[in-house]
Order: C-alpha cells, then sequence, then structure tokens
C-alpha cells in the first residue's frame, strides 16, 4: 500500500548538508576528527532525520550495506562522536555539528529520546542554525509528537536560510537522487508531513505547494500532496500529483497511482502500474503490498495472498499487509491465521481496519464452500 507514514520505522542513509571543514581547532586531533566524521558520516546526518517521515514512500530504502553491518556502524559512529564531545577541544557551532551528528546516528538505531536530546544540545550551542530545528522535528515526528514538530519546522522556516545545500537521498537500493535545494524546502516538506499525519489535509496542501515552489524538480512534495489529498478523498488530483512524480521517479509514482486507482475501482490500471513498477523495483515491499490491496480489490485472493507474504518478509511490521492478508485469508476461511493477522495489523496501526474500510476492504467473512 501506498503513502503509509510510519513514526515508528527510522530510516538510515543521506542527505547531508553539514561540511565540517577548516582546521581552526585547538589541537591537529580536533581539527582532523571532523573530516573523518564528515567522511562517514556523510550519508546519515539529515535524511536519517527527514526520512523517518519519508519512510512510508514507496521504493524508500536502506540502501548499501546489511542492517546488521549499518548498526554496527552506527554504534561506532557513536562511540567516536562521543568521544569528541568529550574531548573538552570542541566549542559552539562545531560541538554542536558533533552532538547532532550523534542525533542523527541515534534516530537511525530508533532512539528517538536520546537524539531528541542531542539535538537540543545542538540547537542551544548553535540556535541560528535551522537544520538542527529540522532534524529534532524529525525525531518528534518520529515520536508521533506532531505539534512540537511542527513548533520546530516553524523555528526553522523562521530562520529564513538562504542558498542551495546538497542532499543524496537513497530511494532504493539503486536509485539516489543528488539535489541542491534550499533548506527551506525541507522544512516545509516536513511540516507538510506532519500537518498530513495530523489530519489538517489543507495545511498541509499549503505547505507542500510551498515546497514544490522551492524545489519543483523534486518528486517529495508532491508525494505528501497526493497522500493529504489521499485523505480528503481528491483522488483525482492525488493521481495528477502521482503523473508528476512519474516524470521524476518513476516507481515511486507508479507505485501510487497504482494504489489510487485500485481505491477508484480502476484496477486492471492499477494492476499494469503496480507491474511497471516492480520491473523497476522488484524487491520493493510497498510496490508488493499495492499490488497485493490490488489483487483483492479484484477478488484474486491467492495472488494478494503472495504478494502480502513477499512484502511481509521484507518489511514484517507493515500494518497493511498484515491487515489485507489476514482479510484474504479469512475470504478463504481460514480465519484462525487471518485474525492472527488482523491482530498484529491493529497493534501496530489501531485504525487500519478503518482506513481500509475507507478504501474498499471491509471486515468480511467468507466461510469455505461444503462439499456436497
Amino acid at each position: 500500500m501506498v503513502m503509509q507514514f510510519p513514526a515508528r520505522q527510522p530510516v538510515a542513509r543521506t542527505m547531508d548538508r553539514v561540511s565540517l571543514r577548516g582546521s581552526d581547532g585547538p589541537t591537529r586531533m580536533a581539527a582532523a576528527m571532523p573530516r573523518v566524521m564528515a567522511q562517514r558520516g556523510r550519508a546519515i546526518w539529515f535524511a536519517s532525520a527527514l526520512l523517518i517521515q519519508l519512510g512510508g514512500f514507496a521504493g524508500l530504502a536502506v540502501a548499501g550495506d546489511s542492517l546488521t553491518r549499518q548498526e554496527a556502524a552506527a554504534d561506532h559512529a557513536i562511540a567516536a562522536e562521543t568521544r569528541a564531545i568529550e574531548s573538552g577541544l570542541l566549542k559552539g557551532p562545531r560541538l554542536a555539528r558533533f552532538y547532532a551528528f550523534r542525533g542523527a546516528r541515534l534516530m537511525q538505531k530508533g532512539d528517538l529520546d536520546r537524539a531528541i536530546q542531542d539535538l537540543g544540545q545542538a540547537i542551544s550551542l548553535d540556535p541560528g542554525n535551522a537544520d538542527w530545528f529540522i532534524g529534532r522535528a524529525s525525531a518528534y515526528v518520529g515520536e508521533s509528537d506532531y505539534d512540537r514538530a511542527i513548533q520546530d519546522y516553524d523555528r526553522a522556516i523562521a530562520l529564513d536560510p538562504q542558498g542551495d545545500f546538497p542532499r543524496s537521498i537513497a530511494w532504493g537500493s539503486e536509485h539516489v537522487q543528488h539535489v541542491r535545494v534550499n533548506l527551506k524546502y525541507w522544512a516545509f516538506l516536513g511540516r507538510c508531513q506532519s500537518y498530513r499525519s495530523k489530519g489538517e489535509y489543507d495545511r498541509a496542501i499549503e505547505d507542500c505547494e510551498q515546497a514544490v515552489k522551492l524545489g519543483p524538480d523534486l518528486s517529495f512534495a508532491y508525494l505528501i500532496r497526493s497522500s493529504a489529498y489521499q485523505g480528503k478523498g481528491e483522488f483525482d488530483r492525488a493521481i495528477k500529483d502521482d503523473d508528476r512524480v512519474i516524470k521524476l521517479d518513476p516507481a515511486a509514482g507508479l507505485n501510487n497511482r497504482c494504489y489510487h486507482r485500485a481505491i477508484t475501482g480502476a484496477t486492471f490500471e492499477a494492476l499494469d502500474d503496480c507491474n511497471a513498477a516492480l520491473q523497476l523495483r522488484p524487491d520493493d515491499a510497498k510496490i508488493l503490498d499495492s499490488r497485493g490491496f490490488t489483487y483483492l480489490k479484484l477478488g484474486e485472493i491467492d495472488p494478494a495472498i503472495a504478494d502480502y507474504d513477499a512484502a511481509l518478509r521484507l518489511a514484517p511490521k507493515m500494518a497493511y499487509s498484515l491487515f489485507g492478508r489476514g482479510m484474504a485469508k479469512r475470504m478463504k476461511g481460514d480465519r484462525v491465521g487471518g485474525d492472527a493477522d488482523i491482530a498484529a495489523a491493529k497493534a501496530i496501526n489501531p485504525n487500519v481496519a478503518e482506513e481500509m474500510a475507507r478504501y474498499g476492504v471491509q471486515m468480511v467473512d467468507r466461510q469455505p464452500a461444503r462439499a456436497n
């Protein structure tokens, strides 16, 4: 299923604007440490924060090493950053960067409380840096504390950061976007997502429109705005944004359009879109979920279960896949297995049944036909 925005799944890798350069530290060690950390942490800072929100986008995945290796790398980096922080050799904004780097690593590991503390330290040391407010806001989003997130995004926008900043965004194992865009883009985008998560769709759309003005050639604002239109039930507008995304990131846009078409009953067209998306990203859990949903809407129960199985092997805690598979099992007469999946889905997202019902998947039973 497309456009799920789980706060519980931190996503590693990408977007780093922080360049720790210069040799103005008190010792050669203090000067060299930022360069080392910049090399090791370039793929972590900021997207570790922002992509907690974007983690529900179709196709967004951890790129590169295995999760185990990334966990070990994060632990190693946290230890190094802690040594730098405790060395007493760094002050002010330079020290703030290390708190921010460590906060991003902690978000990568899912330790959001400590990440918020570190980013708070960065803000206190360098209160004029909008990046730190955006990072902490993203951690608040990870805890579903959208009001505090919005306050930090407000402060980032009020700082009015100027200039274009680089980001390298991992979007699947081989798909990477290298972009330069004003930092306000990410602040408006994050606030758009926060309002969307609160169900304040009109305010979300307004912020996404601001982001579009700042980054018209980036797919992310169109993706979230599409989701906001989905929340309002304005699927024609959602699909128009999906069409825009297809030109910028074909797999993500096709996945979105597959799901929106399936909701509106254009199931065969939806299936074409999902199949095309899977040609581009065959091991993408979100696309498999969307195709499973489409098969469910078509009444093709076995293919639906097969796609949900595949999606859950890749992402075991996807509530919509668990719920959809549970419904498919019940429709086949497997009440025990279906109820177990549905209960697991509700434990992750208590509103999943209501949300799926809005999209045409009702809680129904179907008993297997009796032999004569």
